[in-house]
């Protein structure tokens, strides 16, 4: 069977799977904290208009290795009351919010000025602004809008990051719908995202901001509307590259630079790329920034291999990479990539971990292109007149003959590394081959000491 007419086939396969089966509940959204949110009115109608917003949300580039990251937000409002007269109402704020497992974890460190003075702010009880059916905390605070005259309101406070720990990517969420409760429209706005390092859509993605432009320039990112009606597809989630993981591709980039011949860098460069584009559960971004990293990240291994042909983990490692797009965005020439690293690789090194788990995989689920035989593997779609490979099935898994080094931690102490394996969340339909890669990046997963090139 051609490799093209079995991927069909098992696409079917699991895609009948899921018809059958009963709804999952297993495979849930990572706990979601609170997101930052535009102020609400109280309840009563209002003739106070919100003329302009702007909002800066600084994402933290020194974090913990345990944490999901911070952001910290300023948003400033400029509210003008079109009536005649005085409004004193009790603005609200939402600091809480379900986080899909029914904790309410809340923002940190939330303060509010108003006309630069500081206000006293108390708890009240509203709907989830997120999901709308729960009850959930809000602050409060008093503010009088005297016709005609504008009033600045300033909040200030810290935000979570959310997302699963093995993902790559690091979710916050803004909320503009809050705000439509003032009287017509937003007139204008900006949510400004500030990164510690240059953005650009492969390290910074998002979708919602319906009604809004987005520009990328030097670290910011703005998203700018004017004269909306805010809506829920107006609400933003931006989803960042985990800051660790992207300053290990910075100083990957710096040591090539400086020696663009060292086969190790571009290596290390390489497994960087592809875990900022992998999902814990194995499955690749195919966003456009991503799809931009798969190929850098391609690159990278290619380079590494041509300066080293004999490592076996580089082998291992490009083939992992290859079979995650195989499986999950579908491609025939990677999979027989793959297998050609794969085959490079358990020459090398027979015993090399990464190389046997792969070809076991592929083993079970696609028998035409790798057939086990007792203490062997046979990969078939590489010749004609298939000769087995000397793959004896060891329970040993010694580390190489140069132990993998852990990646280079630069000098300076602003560029920390990240942990070995970040990466994302969530099932795809768009490709269902990518079952097959979550049972071996699971399994993996749990393997103490496997060593991922």
């Amino acid at each position: 069977m051609k490799i093209s007419s079995r991927i069909v086939l098992l696409s079917a396969m699991f895609i009948l799977t899921l018809s059958l089966a009963a709804p999952a509940q297993a495979d849930v959204a990572p706990p979601a904290n609170p997101p930052g949110s535009n102020p609400e009115p109280g309840t009563e109608i209002t003739a106070v208009r919100m003329v302009s917003e702007t909002v800066r949300i600084l994402i933290e580039g020194d974090i913990a290795e345990d944490s999901r990251g911070l952001a910290y937000v300023t948003a400033d409002f400029s509210m003008q009351n079109t009536g005649n007269q005085t409004e004193t109402m009790d603005v609200r704020f939402p600091i809480s919010s379900n986080d899909g497992f029914f904790r309410y974890p809340r923002i940190t460190d939330f303060r509010v000025t108003v006309n630069d003075a500081p206000v006293e702010t108390w708890e009240i009880q509203g709907e989830d602004p997120r999901w709308g059916d729960d009850t959930v905390p809000w602050a409060a605070f008093s503010v009088s809008f005297p016709p005609g005259e504008r009033v600045f309101i300033q909040v200030r406070y810290t935000l979570a990051g959310t997302g699963y720990a093995s993902d790559p990517l690091v979710e916050y969420e803004y909320l503009l719908s809050t705000g439509a409760g003032w009287h017509g429209t937003i007139g204008r706005g900006d949510i400004i995202v500030t990164l510690p390092y240059e953005a650009s859509p492969q390290n910074l993605t998002f979708y919602g901001a319906e009604q809004t432009t987005v520009t990328y320039n030097g670290a910011e990112v703005r998203f700018h509307f004017e004269d909306i009606e805010p809506t829920h597809g107006d609400n933003l989630t931006i989803r960042v590259v985990y800051p660790l993981t992207w300053r290990q591709i910075l100083w990957e980039r710096q040591n090539i630079a400086r020696n663009p011949n060292d086969d190790e860098a571009w290596g290390r460069l390489g497994r960087a790329y592809k875990e900022s584009i992998r999902y814990g559960k194995g499955y690749l971004r195919d966003d456009p920034g991503g799809l931009e990293l798969y190929e850098l990240s391609v690159e990278a291994y290619e380079q590494a291999l041509a300066l080293d042909p004999d490592d076996a983990w580089w082998h291992a490692g490009f083939a992992d990479l290859l079979l995650a797009k195989a499986f999950y965005m579908g491609g025939s020439s990677e999979l027989l990539r793959a297998l050609h690293e794969l085959d490079s690789a358990i020459r090398l090194d027979p015993d090399n971990p990464v190389a046997l788990e792969l070809l076991e995989n592929i083993s079970y689920w696609m028998p035409e292109a790798v057939v086990r035989q007792g203490n062997t593997f046979v990969i078939l779609y590489l010749t004609a007149t298939p000769q087995p490979i000397s793959t004896p099935l060891s329970t040993n898994t010694p580390r190489p003959s140069t132990p993998v080094q852990p990646m280079a931690t630069p000098t300076s102490p602003s560029t920390p590394v990240p942990p070995s394996s970040p990466s994302l969340c969530g099932v795809s339909l768009m490709a269902p081959l990518g079952l097959v890669w979550l049972a071996w990046r699971l399994k993996k997963q749990n393997l103490p000491g496997t060593l991922d090139r």
